[in-house]
């Protein structure tokens, strides 16, 4: 049976993630994503199945239908899920994945230095964020 699920793993403490997270919830095109934060149990259990530490807390993880996606792949594997005016996102595509993951590198290792506080999520769902 195949897994639908669609989970956002991000770092709760971080504010350029929990930006990002807003931003998603704010335009995405209808409400199949859920998201977890990578200091989660949950996350974990579910992302060690993979072999995938989540004490990693410098790279975005996405999980849909049963394949876990990575740095700028997790970013271009979340656009369907958004409103159809950010399709012009997929552009990225033209961009090695090196170059990409290369400046996601330098964003993430520097990312609570421009971004040091996070926002507020919980004028969102909470159904919508595991535990």
């Amino acid at each position: 049976m195949r897994d639908e699920r669609h989970i956002l793993f991000y770092d709760g403490t971080c504010g350029i993630c929990s930006r990002s997270v807003r931003f998603i919830l704010k335009n995405e095109s209808d409400e199949r994503l859920n998201f977890a934060a990578l200091q989660s149990d949950f996350s974990s259990e579910f992302l060690g199945n993979f072999n995938i530490e989540s004490s990693n807390l410098t790279t975005l993880y996405f999980y849909s239908n049963g394949i876990i996606y990575s740095k700028s792949r997790a970013l271009f594997a979340l656009l369907p899920f958004l409103k159809w005016y950010y399709s012009f996102f997929y552009l990225g595509f033209l961009i090695p994945r090196f170059i990409l993951d290369f400046f996601y590198d330098i964003l993430a290792k520097n990312r609570k230095r421009f971004f040091s506080s996070t926002c507020d999520l919980n004028m969102f769902s909470k159904s919508r964020f595991i535990p």
